[in-house]
């Protein structure tokens, strides 16, 4: 796992695509369910690999829909994490999953806010 995590924390919006196969099974169904079922004394790493996960599909919403969806998905179903990651994948969540508006833009300046607001909860922890 430690070497997953150290995967997750280099990938962005610009190296997504071309690392894509290293994060394939974050991707795939079962994702979340395999982080549920972690032993709870991995509990610290299920929390930095979701973190790292909330990250990345931040970053890639605009360049792979589709896998952010998909990321975002599994996310939802990971059981026992904090409260406020909860909150913030299922805000984003909801973003990511909601019908085009009419002008076919989501207005993603409330996600951002919410990392921003995530990255400032765990620098305070730290």
């Amino acid at each position: 796992l430690d070497e997953r995590l150290k995967i997750l924390k280099n990938i962005n919006k610009d190296t997504f695509k071309s690392r894509r196969e290293e994060v394939v099974n974050w991707v795939t169904a079962g994702a979340g369910r395999f982080l549920s079922n972690l032993p709870t004394d991995l509990h610290d790493v299920k929390e930095d690999i979701a973190y790292h996960l909330i990250n990345i599909t931040v970053a890639i919403q605009k360049v792979a829909n589709k896998d952010c969806k998909k990321i975002s998905t599994e996310l939802t179903q990971v059981n026992d994490l904090s409260a406020e990651l909860t909150e913030i994948i299922t805000n984003n969540h909801r973003v990511y999953t909601q019908s085009g508006s009419s002008s076919g833009n989501i207005d993603y300046r409330w996600v951002l806010f919410v990392v921003i607001i995530l990255l400032r909860m765990v620098s305070k922890g730290c």
